[in-house]
């Protein structure tokens, strides 16, 4: 035999295992006894391949079991009718649309989709809508299939319309089916058609429209699908709340200065077109500093002509409910004019609150706002000159004394006209607190004539009354040319 030549073992990593061999001479190993064994390059290709085959087994395995749970989600599926709303001021006649939707969902545990994904694979459905003829008419094509709707994903359409009774039958298929129809947020279709204009606003249950049934005709959602629930959409006249449909009821500000009396404004805004043609109120006065003694309506003003005014006063609330036969045509009107009278002389600053505003509910106005007013004066000195009894502080008015003031048209003459009293004395002043020369007869009682030295210059004036009983009014009335003004409102 030739001489053995050396040769050294691979630099293979070492791996200890257990077996059982036979020695040479067939003297077996006991099991058990740990041997060296090493791999060869061969050995370790071979098993490099089996692990590459089993990690290919098992992504297969995984996509399959994946594909299998999908196969068997359970989803609910949610069908419903969009709700449109229309502003009541625009529905003057009736209304088109073709911007109804109907809408579908799918949810499972994990998640909601709008609509259809590709493993639902739908490749036809079919679906019937009912709707409310008395308020809505559908026109043709009834279905519209926009781009951006899955209908719009389907190649054949299948209709059948009964405008008599509000039904609309839809089948979609797919070409060939072959191509699912797929996707996500986005509506099955839109409905075209008209509301039908009525005398007042409406919400649900009129006006309405309801899906009664769909259908995966053919697809994987098929089977997936739990649970249905179909939700009903309404078209409904609303009231706009934007500033465009704000009406304001405003109080103008007043200063007395120094003065007793004077008049506070109340005005309309915004009413323009907006179907108003009644409008009711109250103000409340701080007695405290001033109080309410007579109101001028104004009869006629632009863009307003009432045909009913009923206007109460007591000395801290007047109300008032006034109606036109049309609707009013002014942006900015004048309502009334409150005559207010100063309870205090010193100076002072309060409000005129507005605590109630509201219109006829034909109205398309969406918001009311009210603006309340300001009443001021400043301190009125005293004057020796001047009758200490015109302190306001120390007077008390009855509202139901009955008491009338007529200013006769030669404008120096006064007819004071009571119910149920009679008089004793008159104080008469003009706004500076200077007292008027008069005299007067009181002979008659009941109406007595009041006439001055000189005739009065048009402008405002105060009395001072007493009956025999002792008790004292105060009074202010407007000279001029022609007047006929009474200081108390007649109930």
């Amino acid at each position: 035999m030739g001489e053995r030549k050396n040769w050294s073992r691979p630099s293979y990593p070492e791996m200890l295992i257990t077996f059982t061999t036979k020695e040479r001479g067939g003297v077996m190993k006991p099991a058990g006894e740990k041997v060296k064994a090493y791999r060869s390059e061969g050995d370790s290709r071979c098993r490099e391949g089996k692990a590459l085959c089993v990690g290919v087994l098992i992504l297969f395995a995984l996509s399959f079991l994946t594909e299998q749970t999908a196969a068997q989600e359970r989803r609910s599926l949610r069908v419903w009718v969009d709700t449109l709303d229309l502003n009541l001021c625009a529905i003057d006649e009736d209304v088109p649309f073709d911007n109804w939707g109907v809408w579908l969902e799918t949810a499972s545990e994990s998640d909601t989709v709008i609509g259809f994904r590709p493993q639902d694979s739908v490749l036809s459905c079919s679906i019937e809508v009912l709707w409310d003829v008395s308020r809505i008419r559908l026109e043709p094509p009834y279905a519209l299939r926009p781009p951006q709707t899955l209908f719009a994903r389907f190649s054949s359409k299948l209709q059948q319309v009964d405008t008599n009774i509000g039904q609309l039958y839809i089948e979609m298929s797919a070409m060939n089916l072959k191509s699912p129809a797929v996707g996500t947020d986005i509506p099955l279709f839109y409905m075209k058609g008209r509301f039908l204009k009525t005398d007042t606003a409406i919400g649900p249950p009129e006006g309405g429209a309801k899906t009664d049934a769909f259908k995966i005709i053919d697809g994987d959602l098929k089977s997936n699908i739990s649970t249905s629930r179909f939700v009903p959409g309404f078209i409904r006249a609303i009231r706009d709340t934007t500033p465009e449909y704000t009406g304001t009821l405003r109080a103008s500000e007043e200063d007395l200065d120094t003065n007793r009396t004077d008049t506070v404004s109340l005005f309309i805004r915004n009413f323009a077109n907006r179907k108003v043609r009644k409008v009711r109120f109250s103000l409340h006065a701080d007695t405290m500093t001033y109080r309410f003694i007579g109101t001028v309506v104004a009869d006629m003003v632009s863009g307003v002509n009432w045909s009913g005014k009923e206007v109460k006063i007591a000395p801290d609330l007047i109300t008032g409910h006034f109606v036109s036969k049309t609707d009013i045509s002014s942006e900015d009107s004048l309502v009334l004019r409150v005559e207010i009278e100063r309870t205090t002389d010193s100076a002072f600053f309060s409000f005129l609150t507005i605590d109630e505003f509201g219109v006829n509910d034909e109205s398309c106005l969406g918001k009311l706002v009210v603006e309340r007013g300001s009443v001021s004066g400043k301190k009125i000195p005293v004057r020796d000159s001047v009758d200490t009894t015109m302190s306001l502080a120390r007077r008390e008015r009855d509202l139901y004394g009955g008491i009338q003031v007529v200013s006769l048209s030669q404008g120096n003459a006064l007819q004071i006209i009571t119910t149920g009293r009679s008089l004793q004395s008159i104080s008469m002043y003009d706004v500076t607190g200077i007292r008027i020369k008069h005299w007067a007869d009181f002979t008659a009682g009941k109406e007595v004539i009041v006439n001055m030295e000189q005739k009065l210059q048009s402008g405002m004036y105060f009395l001072v009354i007493r009956d025999i009983a002792g008790n004292i009014w105060n009074r202010q009335f407007i000279q001029q040319t022609t007047v006929n003004y009474s200081l108390l409102p007649q109930e």
